[in-house]
């Protein structure tokens, strides 16, 4: 009995590690973007915004059509242009007001799902002298409750009012309280969004990312990554992580109190989820596949700020030029540069290392001798090799308890 309890105890502990190093995520990038085409360009910065002077151009003219008709639509395309200015306190006094008027129930709804957004935009702000971060929180949560997909925004709200501090050796608070979530080493979908509430998440951050660059921020794309490793797809999450990393190195920090003093953001950042009992870091995506993603990443980036650059010239010069933001044909003439981005890697076409070169004689000198690194695993075939082990425990412990249990053999008469 003894030794069938001890290979019990051996299989739980093995599940427990097997829980926590699961097989590495195998599915091609371009798979896990078949629900999102522009999620790459997204995470790259290629994202097309119109330049100021086209929300000027459309906001006096709004201004100047209230008078003659179509008040309060006319007033809504006033606000959102105020709000894309960053002027979110102008667009409030504009839409506050409607509010005490009788609107039709479709014009009503637009009307509080601006304001929600606009009192969002300004807490990301800090807020201003007179509404201040407390009370846009207040505020955009009064305006959001009943709206269409209202539990999301309540969710960012929520952290946005009252989440735990960063901390070295815990992992960040995240916008939709993922940080603690397991498995996050699905290699498919398991349902787990679903059954928290956020089917969609990553519908809903993309947009608000393309919407307002105020969204384009450490704390979207971190949380974007972990709501695509929850979902399987650990390809994009890397991709989302490596952007939210980039943000805090340009000094875009997290919104979470305490950042400041966090000297390595990876490190509560990079992918964990809870075994037995404490945190343990995972590695979903095979070493050589990750770097490869993350040269990707690389040239991705290279070529959005290329783009973003063309396009501000174009912009510069085109206004200087006497075209009018609003414009229709603003932008035809405008070129992208010609990318040059690699395929998209997949697993088994990342080549594999080079052999070491034979180490060098005793007395032969090191400077220039090449250094192989260790070899990795193929982490499959190590799992495979770890059951048929345990397997062969398990035969061994049952046949070694059968043989001590069983009754001797009486005398012979």
């Amino acid at each position: 009995m003894r030794i069938l309890m001890t290979t019990l105890v051996a299989m739980a502990v093995f599940c427990g590690v097997a829980n926590a190093c699961c097989i590495w995520d195998s599915d091609f990038l371009e798979d896990e973007l078949l629900p999102w085409p522009d999620a790459l360009d997204t995470i790259a910065g290629r994202i097309e915004r119109q330049p100021a002077a086209y929300y000027e151009a459309r906001l006096d003219k709004a201004l100047r059509e209230t008078l003659s008709g179509g008040r309060v639509h006319n007033q809504l395309v006033a606000a959102q242009c105020l709000d894309q200015l960053n002027r979110q306190e102008e667009a409030i006094a504009i839409l506050r007001p409607l509010l005490d008027e009788v609107l039709p129930a479709a014009e009503r709804t637009n009307v509080r799902s601006l304001l929600a957004q606009m009192y969002t935009n300004l807490w990301w702000q800090g807020g201003t002298t007179r509404i201040s971060a407390a009370v846009c929180i207040t505020e955009a949560r009064l305006h959001n409750a009943g709206l269409p997909k209202s539990h999301f925004l309540d969710a960012i709200l929520g952290w946005a009012e009252k989440t735990d501090p960063a901390e070295t050796g815990g992992m960040l608070a995240d916008m939709f309280g993922l940080r603690h979530a397991g498995l996050k080493t699905a290699l498919t979908d398991n349902g787990q969004l679903r059954d928290r509430g956020l089917a969609g998440a990553a519908d809903v951050l993309l947009a608000m990312i393309r919407l307002h660059p105020l969204w384009e921020n450490f704390d979207s794309f971190y949380t974007l990554s972990l709501v695509w490793a929850v979902d399987g797809r650990q390809a994009l999450a890397h991709m989302a992580r490596l952007r939210a990393w980039e943000l805090h190195g340009q000094g875009k920090l997290s919104r979470v109190p305490g950042i400041e003093s966090i000297t390595n953001i990876k490190a509560i950042t990079v992918a964990r989820q809870p075994a037995m009992g404490v945190l343990k870091d995972i590695t979903p995506l095979e070493p050589k596949y990750r770097a490869a993603l993350e040269e990707c990443y690389a040239a991705y980036r290279e070529y959005g700020d290329a783009w973003q650059t063309a396009r501000r010239d174009y912009v510069a010069a085109t206004l200087a030029a006497g075209t009018a933001g609003d414009d229709p044909a603003f932008w035809a003439g405008f070129k992208a540069p010609r990318p040059s981005l690699p395929a998209l890697p997949r697993p088994e076409l990342i080549p594999a290392p080079q052999p070491a070169e034979p180490a060098p004689a005793v007395n032969e000198s090191t400077d220039d001798a090449a250094v192989a690194e260790p070899e990795v695993p193929d982490n499959g075939s190590t799992t495979w090799i770890m059951v048929i082990a345990l397997l062969s425990l398990l035969a061994a412990g049952f046949f070694v308890n059968n043989r001590a249990t069983r009754k001797p053999p009486g005398p012979t008469p």
